[in-house]
């Protein structure tokens, strides 16, 4: 699962450069994922997947 990954990625990136955005495939289409880029305060450019339903900040 590609968004298990992000963080690892994001975090090793950010060890060797700044970071201002992070473009990924559906995989990435999280909460989790949207959550921690913004916590970071990185652009997303994930593509959603075509069923996703818009929130943010993990309300329901």
């Amino acid at each position: 699962m590609d968004s298990r990954m992000l963080k690892p990625l994001v975090d090793e990136a950010m060890q060797r450069c700044r970071v201002v955005g992070v473009l990924g495939d559906r995989g990435y289409d999280t909460r989790a994922s949207f959550n921690y880029l913004e916590w970071r305060k990185i652009d997303p450019g994930i593509r959603v997947r075509s069923n996703s339903v818009p929130r943010s900040r993990g309300r329901l």
